[in-house]
């Protein structure tokens, strides 16, 4: 499998490509407003307790929670009358507590983004337009496996992880209800519902940024990380980028680069359309 990543042409970006490195950012900075947005399930409000003995059930089990961990929530809670107060003070609570953990984790991890490569991710004029400065910046293809494990190995990681991002309609969404009614006898497993939320929330986006078929790298720190130039199989430049920097770009290529072919992409004469020299 191959993934690819497009670049401006900048300084940064001309600097990342003479050191073999990518740079891994947090989500905070990302161009996507709804990066790492969730949307909490309110359960009671959506009727989906089997029964009120139900929900006595898990209002009596975030009792006990917050009578260890949290004596301000517990004293709300039992001075809260009925069954229904509790249940949507409890819910209010844990959407509360469940965001403020997930935003802290997911600006904790460093990103770095790509797209699943293939010919119509190359003639892709959003890509280009979008994160290649409209054809004035270049494009790495590499080979995914390679890419990886040269992440891993040159930049003592030991969790960094590919994912792909899926498109959806609508926000995710976490459903504490399910979360409760299964630990009904037992405790709440807070770290499964941080972590539910967390998995969700990096790597959902919305429809309209389908085009990127986007994977992402997903690292324990934000920085520059090394890589392995025989990780790198094609290198493509807009044609619209000036020509010095063509010549840098591609004597960088033929002197580190030496497994990657270099290709330059083009407007198509007569109608709006790319095209590979």
């Amino acid at each position: 499998m191959r993934v690819g990543k497009f670049y401006s042409g900048n300084k940064n970006a001309k600097h990342n490509l003479e050191n073999s490195t990518l740079w891994f950012s947090f989500p905070k900075d990302f161009n996507d407003p709804f990066e790492g947005r969730i949307k909490v399930k309110k359960s009671y409000e959506d009727k989906t307790f089997s029964s009120r003995s139900e929900a006595q059930k898990v209002a009596d089990l975030n009792s006990e929670y917050f009578y260890k961990f949290n004596k301000e929530f517990y004293n709300h809670l039992v001075a809260l009358g009925p069954l229904e107060d509790k249940i949507e003070f409890i819910f209010r609570i844990w959407a509360d507590i469940l965001r403020d953990a997930n935003a802290e984790i997911i600006n904790s991890e460093g990103y770095c983004c790509f797209c699943n490569w293939n010919r119509k991710s190359l003639l892709n004029q959003l890509m280009w337009s979008h994160y290649a400065n409209g054809l004035r910046g270049f494009c790495l293809v590499f080979d995914k496996k390679k890419l990886h494990e040269s992440l891993i190995e040159m930049n003592d990681e030991e969790s960094l992880h590919f994912e792909p991002v899926k498109y959806k309609d609508e926000l995710p969404e976490l459903n504490i209800y399910h979360h409760m009614v299964n630990h009904l006898g037992g405790e709440i497993d807070v770290e499964e519902l941080v972590f539910d939320f967390y998995i969700k929330s990096r790597s959902t986006k919305s429809k309209v940024w389908r085009y990127e078929k986007e994977y992402r790298a997903i690292s324990s720190r934000d920085k520059a990380h090394k890589y392995s130039p025989d990780s790198v199989k094609q290198i493509f430049i807009g044609e619209k980028m000036p020509d010095d920097e063509k010549e840098l770009v591609k004597s960088l290529g033929k002197s580190i680069y030496k497994e990657a072919t270099i290709y330059t992409v083009s407007l198509e004469a007569d109608h709006y359309g790319l095209s590979v020299d």
